[in-house]
This record gives C-alpha cells, structure tokens and sequence, in this order.
C-alpha cells in the first residue's frame, strides 16, 4: 500500500512537471510569434528630409494663405476708403495740394522775374518796355542767349561730368531732364498722359517750369499715384457685397480648404512620423496668425458697421442729413486749454491731428518731481490709515443704524399689544337690576 501510493505522488508530480513544461513552451511560442508579427510591420518614415516636409507643408497650404491674405487686402482697402469718404480726407488733401502748389507758383514767378531783372542790370538794358508783347519777347532772347552760352555745360551734366561754374538752376534742368529720359525708357510699354506743352505728365518738369492745368496737377500726382489707384481698383470688393459678408465667406472658405488640404496629405503619407518638429511648428503658427488677423479684421469691420447703423438710425429719427458736430471734452481738470477741442470730422486734418484745433497754453502746468522711498512709504502709510479710518467709520454707522431699526422695532411690537383695559358698559340687565347704582361712563 505504501509503494503504491508513493507511485501515484511521483505519477503525479511527473504530470504537473509536463504541463509546466508545456506551458513555458506555449509562451515562448507566443512571445515569438509577437516579435515575428512587429517585424513584419513597415517602419516610419522618420528619415523625411525637414526641407522636403517643409516644402510639402507649404506646397498644400499655399493657395489658402494666398488667398486668405488678398482678402485681409480687400477688405483693409475697402475699408480704408469707406473712412476717407467719411472723414472728408481726399477733399482736405485736394485742398491742400492746391495751396501748396499756389505758394510755389507764386515763388516760382516771383524768382523768374527776380532773374530777369538781374540779367537786365547785368547786360546793361536800361529801357523798360510798356508792352508786355515786347517784355516776352525780350525775356525769350535773354533765356536764347543763355541757352547758347551753357549749352556744353548742360551736355556734361547730362553725362555725369558737373562744371563747378554750373549754376544750381542748370544742373535742376538737367537732372530733370535725365530722370524724364530714364523713365521713359522703362516705361514705354505704358501710354503717357501728355500735359499742355507736350510734356509727360509723370516726368519731373524741367528748370521748374509752370504747368498750365491746376486743376489736374492738383488732382493727379505722378504716374505712381495712378498704379497705386490701379492696385486699390484690382483690390475692391464687389459692389453688391459689405466687407464683413466677404471676410465672413472668406474665413470659411479657408476653414475649409486647410481642412481638406492636410486631410488629403496625410491620407498619401500615412506612414509619416510628423510629432512636434520644428518646421511644421512654424507653418501653423503662421497659419494661426494670419487667421487671428483675419478674425480681427472681421471685429473691427463689425464694430464700424454697428457705428455706422447707429448713427444712421439717429439722424433718421432726429431728421437730419448731416452728421452733428461733437464737442470732444476728455479731460476738464487743470490744464483745460491743452484739452479743449471741437469740430466736426470734415473740418480735422488728418495729417495734423487736433493740433490746429488745440488752444496751446503754459499756464497752471503742474510739475511733479519724482518721489523718493521715504515720500512713498508715507504717502502709502497714509493711505492705508485713511482706508482703516473709513471701515471704522462705516462700521460704526452699520452698528448705529442696526440699533436704531431695532428699536424702531421693538416700539412698534410693544404699541401692537399695549391695549387699554375694558371697561364696564351699561346692559339693559344691570339698568333694571341696578337702578339705585350710579351709570357708567359709557352711558
């Protein structure tokens, strides 16, 4: 009996050996097929080139940031006109150049007479001629001889070799001339705008001639003027659309391209390790500015609109065509006179601001010198101790005050239930049983 059982333990001891074998058998088995399966996995291509990531990025971002940057464009302009037609700009600008050239034609005429005079002393012509045929006539043989006499000299200047007995009205005229050819030669593709003489308009007027049209050399400056126009023209938005409806369609459309764009391009490189690398990080922190900027272009063209809707509700109900005048009133503490300013916005300048406006004065200007510590920490000390004093105060009087509604209170509560005692009435019982008695007050 005792061999038979010590048969059954080594029996069973074999058996549980056996499928402890086995088991560590099956999971090295599996730990096997496990690596054997992660090899068969393709890596990730982590040897893209940062440049050619790069260029990939910017290549399926360009066209919406193109066109998400041509709109801020649009939209800035659009706007930028919508506030010089408002605030009178171009009509002050008109006006100003028109001054400007006034004072030159004046200088100008009064310095060609000066010349002609001197070059009359200086020949001797002591005759002064009534007529002014006569005066024309002998101012074009003065600037004939002239001409004759300075003649090599004005062809050196134009090739680049300046005489020191030049004069500075000659050596004008031939830089004027130059800079006149040079443009010409660039820009012969374009058609010139010809003044009255025969001159081109965008060349710079040689010896500071007079032009005869100032009505247009007040409105038009230059052929520069004429392409930034073009631009702002190429830049406008539709008529029938505001700049707002257009920034809106616009920041949707863009939403809407970089989605699908990265979308597709991640769909051909699924196998791309993109992480947190540099180069894309600066591709969509531009991404994200630029929409930011977008974003505030859209506020700020909210914010004008809802200015102008106001504004156009109130002089409908009030019944007028013009805007009112306003009476800008910011600070009326000290130094008044450096703050007073009134007018309307036709009547500001832009380029000078509220300085033609201002009442410029020194009087009553206060000078503070900087403190030191010490003057700080009293200063502070002070405030401090006034801040206590006044929750002192307030306390007190919360205190002063509670006290008083109570026995405001308690009065009351006490003349509710102070009631007089009762008094005896004569009833028809007493008056028969009690004639004798004497009556009661409330008889």
């Amino acid at each position: 009996a005792f061999r038979k059982q010590r048969e059954k333990e080594v029996k069973r001891l074999r058996k549980l050996a056996k499928k402890e074998a086995e088991a560590e058998q099956q999971r090295i088995e599996q730990q096997r097929q496990a690596e054997v399966a992660a090899r068969s996995v393709p890596p990730k291509e982590v040897a893209f080139g940062d440049r050619k990531l790069f260029m990939s990025f910017l290549d399926i971002v360009r066209d919406p940031l193109q066109r998400l940057s041509d709109s801020c464009s649009r939209v800035m302009v659009a706007m930028e006109r919508e506030l010089v037609a408002g605030l009178n700009v171009e009509q002050d600008r008109l006006e100003r150049i028109k001054r400007r050239n006034a004072q030159r034609t004046d200088a100008i005429r009064a310095a060609e007479a000066r010349m002609a005079g001197e070059e009359k002393a200086a020949n001797g012509n002591t005759t002064a001629p009534n007529a002014p045929d006569a005066e024309v006539a002998e101012n074009d043989t003065i600037k004939q001889k002239s001409g004759r006499i300075t003649i090599l000299n004005r062809i050196r200047t134009l090739f680049g070799i300046k005489a020191r007995h030049l004069s500075k009205e000659d050596i004008e005229y031939v830089e004027a001339l130059r800079t006149g050819m040079v443009n010409e030669g660039k820009k012969k593709k374009k058609k010139k705008k010809t003044a009255k003489g025969g001159l081109v308009a965008d060349t710079v007027h040689p010896n500071k001639f007079l032009k005869h049209d100032a009505q247009r050399n007040a409105t038009t400056s230059g052929t520069e003027e004429e392409e930034e126009e073009e631009e702002d023209d190429d830049f406008a938005l539709l008529p029938d659309m505001s700049y707002v409806q257009y920034m809106t369609q616009e920041l949707e459309i863009f939403d809407k391209t970089e989605a699908e764009c990265l979308r597709n391009f991640i769909s051909t490189h699924p196998t791309l390790d993109v992480g947190p690398r540099e180069e894309l990080f600066l591709i969509f922190f531009f991404l994200f500015a630029l929409r930011e900027i977008a974003r505030e272009l859209l506020r700020l063209g909210k914010f004008v609109e809802e200015l102008e809707e106001r504004e156009r509700q109130k002089m409908e109900e009030e019944g007028r065509t013009k805007r009112r005048k306003q009476l800008w009133w910011p600070k009326v503490i000290g130094n008044f006179w450096n703050w007073f300013a009134w007018g309307s916005y036709s009547q500001v300048k832009t380029t000078e601001g509220y300085s033609s406006l201002i009442m410029n004065t020194t009087k009553n200007i206060e000078h503070h010198q900087p403190r030191s510590i010490e003057e700080e920490k009293v200063i502070v000390e002070a405030k401090v101790a006034k801040a206590a004093a006044e929750k002192i105060a307030s306390e007190a009087a919360a205190k002063v005050a509670s006290e008083k509604r109570a026995q405001h209170r308690r009065r009351r509560h006490s003349e509710m239930w102070d009631i007089s005692p009762l008094r005896r009435a004569n009833t028809l019982s007493t008056f028969i049983r009690g004639q004798g008695q004497e009556p009661d007050l409330e008889q």
